[in-house]
């Protein structure tokens, strides 16, 4: 293990809001003012995240910004136990590995424990039931829940 990912471990643990920020910011993630990260989140690949103004980011989240871009825009919510993955590696030589990168627009809402893959893009005001799993683009104000996730209703503005 090289040194990135050494202070990467470490950082995860750190328990302060105040702190976590910097440190991140330090290891080149770009993180808004405002923004809070919770304690044991893991921030694969820094150098492609990017973290709008007055964010939360919870518990035990996993950002995996590896080989495509991740994108959380302002005023985003995101619940602890989340995933977001930028690719995805198949077991078998002939899948290979696929990416795509992951995009969730201003004021968002990821609930506890869902998964977003690749090349998806979450919608301004949009709602990401827990436990849901998001294959797909998901409309601007739309309530998404399920594996994988479908719309349920619109959210008004």
């Amino acid at each position: 293990m090289n040194w990135r990912e050494w202070l990467e471990k470490i950082i995860c643990f750190t328990p302060s809001y105040h702190i976590r920020v910097p440190l991140e910011r330090f290891r080149g993630v770009k993180v808004g003012r405002g923004t809070k990260i919770g304690q044991f989140t893991l921030f694969i690949g820094s150098k492609n995240l990017t973290i709008g103004e007055k964010c939360f980011v919870g518990k035990w989240v996993l950002i995996d910004a590896l080989r495509e871009p991740v994108t959380i825009e302002d005023n985003v919510e995101i619940s602890g136990r989340v995933s977001i993955l930028s690719h995805d590696t198949a077991y078998t030589k002939q899948l290979g590995i696929r990416t795509g990168s992951v995009r969730i627009k201003k004021g968002a809402y990821v609930g506890h424990g869902a998964i977003i893959l690749r090349n998806v893009t979450i919608g301004e005001g949009a709602v990401v039931g827990a436990g849901a799993v998001v294959t797909k683009d998901v409309p601007d104000y739309m309530v998404v829940i399920g594996v994988p996730a479908k719309p349920l209703k619109k959210v008004e503005k």
